[in-house]
């Protein structure tokens, strides 16, 4: 029987892979469309869905890796699959692959080979003694306060702080605010409102209340007002995917009425934000001044939202939500002129990680991470030179080494992964600092891959620090599990009593 189901998971490999080809070849058959990037989609949707033959359970040892190919096929391929249904806008390239497509696929097949050879080394984590988690009500308070924390110092940054996104505004705002209120206005804002939603969402998910659906619908709304007000998209639009993707990891089942609901809403919102951010440019406002304008910007920009397309992709122009998260034109720059015309970074852009545990408060004039601007200024690729572009996680790595950093860095980040997930494995045993661990993460390392290594990575290694203290500070042994799971797929989510184990029962009653 196990040898029947391991088959029959390649043969839904397959069959996954053949029917996404007859669906490319009709598309672009029905609606005009170039054939000329079917091989590089194609191998790339084949490379992300890998980890089918290997999974056993869906939130089990391989669930992070399903999850870091669906984002990269997402942000590095959908885009290409979706433009072969429509007539090419440029003319066909004469190579199968082009250079960054075939950096591309390398990166992701050192990934998959990293993430496979560690899951089979590590080992899962000691399950001695009973298990351990934070009582109910601690894990509703704590999730508002940090949520709400986070929150507000999101405002308070943007808002009064930082007036715009200038240099010279944020080094003027932080010089005025101080060292001391910098680093304590800078941890709550980056470290405490994600951990907030993934705790709230992990309450909503243990208890099944409905209440609980109530409050998680209100944080994802007072999310996007958060996002509106500070002009900031990931804020606005993150939420909803840290909910569902906690519910994934605790239950082990995509709960799909709300991811399409979730994309849908997203898709239909974002460029009006994308409309906001360029009526504010327009105008010169800042987002305090824009304030006061809400009711009225916000109604330009769903108007408007087609108006302000085809600008340039960095400029001030709109662009749909596909469009803003593909991020492989910049692995292909990278791919096409470093090396040839613009030289190796050899691992200065890395700088950063030298010094992932030096608080600002003890080194004022430490460095800060500026890849992002550094991309856009060797380019030229903004008008603005204080525009911020993602390089890619993926394509920093070539910026700084060529192949050797594909290889080795991506191998790397792929092993990385299959440790945390087997040692944290959720559907062993849940638990919200396992959770923590596994989403803080994806989120960090997979989900802002296209920020910078050296902010994402320090960010990564602080929260998981943090969620060490929170673990240590908030757990506590329960008393006795009580299992829930489906008698078909074997998923569920494990309930624990609140009560702490008494350490000397009581024998005689």
């Amino acid at each position: 029987m196990k040898s029947f189901f391991a088959d029959s998971k390649w043969f839904i490999f397959a069959a996954l892979n053949l029917s996404f080809c007859a669906v490319l070849l009709a598309g672009a058959a029905a609606g005009g469309g170039s054939l000329a990037k079917l091989p590089y989609v194609v191998l790339l949707f084949a490379l992300c869905t890998s980890p089918i033959p290997f999974i056993e359970r869906p939130n089990g040892p391989f669930a992070m890796l399903g999850v870091t190919l669906g984002i990269y096929f997402v942000t590095l391929g959908l885009s290409d699959a979706v433009s072969m249904f429509a007539p090419p806008t440029s003319p066909d390239r004469e190579s199968l692959l082009s250079a960054g497509e075939m950096v591309i696929l390398v990166g992701i097949s050192m990934l998959i080979l990293g993430f496979h050879l560690a899951a089979s080394l590590a080992k899962p984590k000691a399950q001695e003694g009973a298990p351990k988690d934070w009582p109910r009500s601690t894990l509703l308070v704590a999730g508002l306060l940090l949520w709400s924390a986070g929150c507000a110092a999101e405002l308070y940054r943007s808002l009064v702080v930082v007036s715009d996104n200038s240099n010279a505004a944020t080094l003027a705002g932080f010089a005025n605010l101080g060292i001391w209120l910098t680093s304590v206005l800078i941890l709550v804002q980056v470290y405490a409102a994600p951990l907030g939603v993934i705790i709230l969402a992990y309450w909503w998910v243990v208890t099944g209340r409905r209440s609980g659906t109530v409050l998680v619908v209100l944080v994802v709304l007072c999310q996007f007002v958060v996002g509106w007000v500070v002009d900031t998209k990931s804020v606005a639009l993150g939420a909803p995917f840290i909910i569902l993707l906690t519910r994934f990891f605790v239950l082990g089942r995509v709960p799909l009425r709300w991811v399409m609901l979730a994309v849908v809403g997203v898709a239909l919102v974002f460029p009006v934000l994308t409309t906001k951010r360029a009526i504010m440019g327009e105008e010169h406002l800042t987002r305090m001044q824009a304030l006061p304008r809400t009711a009225e910007i916000l109604w330009r920009a769903i108007e408007q939202r087609d108006a302000y397309r085809n600008v340039n992709r960095y400029g001030d122009a709109t662009s749909t939500f596909l469009e803003r998260i593909t991020v492989k034109s910049s692995v292909e720059i990278f791919a096409e002129y470093i090396g040839k015309t613009h030289p190796y970074r050899m691992g200065s852009t890395l700088e950063p990680l030298l010094y992932v545990f030096v608080p600002r408060v003890l080194w004022s004039d430490k460095p800060t991470d500026s890849a992002p601007q550094s991309f856009n200024r060797e380019f030229h690729i903004s008008a603005n030179p204080d525009t911020y572009i993602s390089p890619t996680h993926m394509g920093e790595m070539y910026w700084n080494f060529g192949y050797p950093g594909i290889i080795i860095g991506m191998a790397l980040l792929g092993a990385l992964l299959g440790y945390v997930n087997v040692r944290f494995d959720p559907s062993a045993r849940t638990s919200i600092t396992r959770v923590l661990v596994i989403m803080v993460t994806i989120y960090e390392l997979i989900a802002h891959g296209e920020g910078s290594i050296g902010n994402e990575y320090v960010v990564w290694v602080r929260t998981v620090l943090l969620i060490g203290i929170f673990h240590l500070i908030f757990a506590r042994p329960v008393a006795r599990q009580i299992v829930e799971r489906d008698a078909k797929t074997g998923t569920g989510v494990e309930e624990h009593d609140s009560a702490p184990l008494a350490l000397f029962p009581n024998l005689l009653r």
